[in-house]
């Protein structure tokens, strides 16, 4: 499943420079259950392995959908497949496995955080066109005493207060064994009225798999702006974050800007700033030379890429680095280079994306990982690229 291709840079900026790309998954014609492989994310466990988790379906977003993860001992040259599979239920509900993401206890107990959605009505959409609002969720976490061999069952996390919850971007280590999962929260598609976007921030203290706090890191109380997809990375000193958000407007049918936040949790949070960056989701990344890089999927433009930026001045302003991948499917979208676009509409573009979702990870030897989403609308599997920092 593992492939390796050495190219020329298409673009340099200062030392940045793409070095390898390769496909760390690629579904065979015969397998129609993992056709749509997409939704991937990174993490460095503590003895150095690097593993990614990602759902897989016949199409995208499918009823049966599952996750997957895949583990590197070697700093992302060759991946393997772990044997885990999770229940297709949860509290006696039929679920789809929708996204999930890594972290560990302290200890060394391995742990999944996953968003599961309601398929008790599988012709259902995610998102519901009338309403507004996404299907009934749980966020739930599984437990693995062995590397990610084997796996406890579901064990349901409590939101109060928050509905419509889904998971966003990898975990955090916030200092002293603690760490942070990123999710957001909107509506249920059977609730009425308008509801503001959340992004938020669940802390745990690396032992108990009870969250020790929840709070808000951005949202519109005007219900206007949506930070969606947040993507977060530690700060340079215990409990700060950096902080992506793909900022869309409902008001004007606009993608603004990416939204960049830094932030102390236990000062005062502030608003997240425009970067000027035209894009969606994007992850960061800080570097021990102080710079941050940022992995941007744009689809506005005829050909839409994923693009790395980097900041030397702590996030204050954007240079442009290398383009990791171009992809061009503007034909099958409602949008149409930066079109106004009715939000039910741009739901149901979501759905026909075939590339995208960044994830980025600094190896530490000078290099860092990329990892998205890529393929044809019927087909697409998990793909990675090296950056020479």
């Amino acid at each position: 499943m593992n492939s390796l291709t050495i190219d020329p840079p298409p673009f340099t900026h200062a030392k940045l420079r793409v070095h390898s790309r390769g496909t760390l998954f690629e579904a065979p014609a015969s397998d129609l259950k993992r056709q749509a492989a997409f939704f991937c994310e990174l993490f460095r466990a503590t003895d150095g392995t690097i593993y990614t988790v990602f759902q897989t379906g016949a199409i995208k977003h499918a009823v049966d959908s599952r996750l997957v993860i895949f583990c590197s001992t070697d700093e992302g040259a060759t991946w393997r497949e772990l044997p885990s599979r999770f229940s297709q239920t949860c509290q006696g509900v039929p679920i789809s496995q929708a996204n999930g993401m890594l972290a560990e206890q302290t200890g060394g107990t391995l742990l999944l955080f996953a968003s599961l959605f309601d398929r008790s009505e599988p012709e259902r959409p995610p998102f519901d066109p009338v309403t507004e609002g996404i299907l009934n969720s749980f966020l739930v976490v599984s437990a693995s005493s062995d590397g990610g061999e084997t796996w406890s069952d579901w064990n349901v996390l409590e939101t109060p207060g928050y509905t419509g919850c889904s998971l966003t971007g990898g975990s955090i280590s916030l200092g002293n064994g603690g760490f942070g999962i990123a999710f957001e929260s909107f509506k249920r598609f059977d609730e009425i009225g308008s509801w503001p976007h959340r992004a938020c921030l669940m802390e745990f203290d690396g032992k108990s798999l009870r969250p020790k706090t929840t709070r808000v890191l951005a949202t519109d109380p005007a219900g206007h702006l949506c930070y969606w997809d947040q993507r977060l990375s530690p700060g340079a000193r215990n409990r700060e974050v950096l902080d992506c958000f793909w900022t869309h407007d409902r008001a004007s049918k606009r993608d603004l800007s990416v939204h960049f936040l830094r932030a102390d949790l236990d000062g005062k949070i502030p608003s997240p700033c425009p970067t000027g960056i035209k894009g969606q989701i994007a992850a960061p990344a800080l570097l021990a030379d102080g710079r941050i890089l940022m992995l941007v999927v744009e689809r506005e433009s005829e050909i839409g890429t994923i693009q790395l930026h980097v900041s030397e001045d702590g996030g204050g302003s954007w240079q442009p680095g290398p383009v990791i991948y171009e992809h061009s499917e503007a034909a099958q979208l409602h949008a149409r280079a930066g079109e106004d676009i009715d939000f039910a509409a741009y739901w149901e573009d979501m759905g026909k994306w075939s590339f995208g979702h960044p994830a980025l990870l600094d190896l530490g030897n000078g290099s860092a990982l990329c990892l998205y989403y890529a393929g044809t609308p019927k087909r697409f599997g998990i793909r990675w690229a090296k950056v020479s920092l």
